[in-house]
């Protein structure tokens, strides 16, 4: 991401007009490439976009072996799931995440900041601009990229998508904006190093997801077989690291409200820790 960053800039000084350009039309000019790599995260990014030798390939490879041990194996992810591949996890600065957050990074988080810039020129306070850009995600997982077409609401591409938004915002807001345009060239201050927006909510382990009652029951047969793994020294380890760096986000704390107060999906039902405290589900 930050080599591709690097050429659209080199790109950008290119043009005769760069020193009118404002810093929002460069923001978008150099993500551009990640944006369209990310755009179709519900089926996973594209690897030949992200530099990246992608596996699964399709749809249909490791599906025999996934099935057979999956955590959807008891229930069925219709309609998505019979067309979409199964997304591969990654390990990024300690933090295991699917590469679907990647795509909810870039082209959620820009979405977020368009809204969150609207919201701002019509007058509307920090707070609430920051809150109508979280509701906005809201409504998309409620709706086609998650509960409506799978029966799945991440609280985990809910976190990515806030964190590419803190990326986009810190292109351009402020003294101290990554965007500068010094001496009639466009200049990053710093390259992009996404492990700076990590947390451990990228993690649907960690950040579990709400589902709907046709999955609970399946899915909660299936992750009792993963009890014993969540006792395992590297487990309890990692769990530990999670607790201490925390979630410190105005989108977790805002979703949390929701989550309280009824308005959103129940995330325990599918809490490993919930799950394994409970009598086992035959």
């Amino acid at each position: 991401a930050a080599r591709v960053a690097a050429e659209e800039l080199q790109a950008i000084n290119l043009r005769a007009d760069r020193a009118t350009l404002d810093c929002a039309k460069v923001a978008r000019a150099i993500t551009r490439r990640m944006v369209r790599a990310g755009s179709w995260h519900p089926f996973g990014p594209h690897g030949e976009d992200w530099g990246l030798d992608y596996a699964p390939d399709d749809n249909t490879e490791y599906r025999e072996e996934y099935d057979a041990v999956g955590v959807w194996r008891y229930t069925h992810l219709w309609p998505i799931g019979a067309f979409s591949r199964p997304v591969p996890s990654v390990e990024m600065d300690g933090v295991i995440l699917g590469l679907d957050k990647l795509g909810h990074f870039f082209s959620e988080g820009r979405r977020y900041w368009r809204t969150y810039r609207a919201q701002l020129a019509a007058g509307a306070a920090r707070e609430h601009a920051e809150r109508t850009a979280i509701d906005r995600g809201i409504r998309q997982e409620m709706s086609y990229f998650g509960w409506r077409s799978a029966g799945i609401f991440s609280y985990a591409d809910l976190e990515a998508n806030w964190q590419g938004f803190e990326y986009f915002r810190a292109l351009c807001e402020g003294d101290t904006a990554q965007l500068q345009l010094k001496d009639g060239q466009w200049i990053l201050r710093e390259a992009l190093d996404i492990r700076r927006y990590l947390n451990p909510c990228w993690d649907e382990a960690w950040n579990p997801n709400g589902l709907r009652l046709r999955h609970v029951r399946g899915i909660r047969r299936a992750m009792t077989g993963l009890c014993p793994l969540l006792r395992r020294p590297d487990v309890q380890e990692r769990w530990a690291r999670y607790f201490v760096r925390g979630c410190d986000s105005a989108s977790h704390a805002y979703l949390q409200e929701l989550i309280e107060a009824g308005t959103l999906p129940d995330p325990s039902v599918s809490d490993i820790e919930e799950i394994c405290r409970a009598p086992q589900v035959r």
